[in-house]
């Protein structure tokens, strides 16, 4: 009974101390859940995600904020014409992921018609 009550511990911290570390393992992580589409009429866009084991968030070289369970929304100002959004993330280790998509801002113009 001692021996399977040994086994059964050591097992357990084991399997414990695995699923921990599965931070260390698997790194920094970005989910995108707004992707933005190309061709934007609107001069600002929001992006939003969650970012998991992260220590640094950047959008576009400007450090960003997440809350606690790791969610992020942000606007963005376009520039006239084409741009790129890129959003880079570090976890405490110095790894890090990237993502980035380009984005035209085309403006709107409005037709006037002309009547007699």
């Amino acid at each position: 009974m001692k021996l399977f009550t040994v086994i059964t511990v050591i097992v357990s911290g084991i399997g414990y101390a695995g699923w921990q570390s599965r931070h260390l393992i698997t790194g920094p992580e970005l989910t995108i859940a707004s992707q933005p589409q190309v061709v934007q009429s609107g001069r600002v866009i929001m992006l939003s995600g969650v970012a998991e084991n992260v220590t640094s968030l950047t959008l576009n070289g400007r450090p960003i904020m997440t809350d606690r369970a790791g969610n992020f929304t942000e606007g963005i100002v376009l520039e006239n014409g084409y741009s790129v959004v890129s959003l880079d993330a570090r976890d405490r280790f110095g790894r890090e992921v990237h993502w980035e998509t380009p984005v035209v801002y085309v403006e709107e113009t409005s037709v006037a018609t002309l009547s007699k």
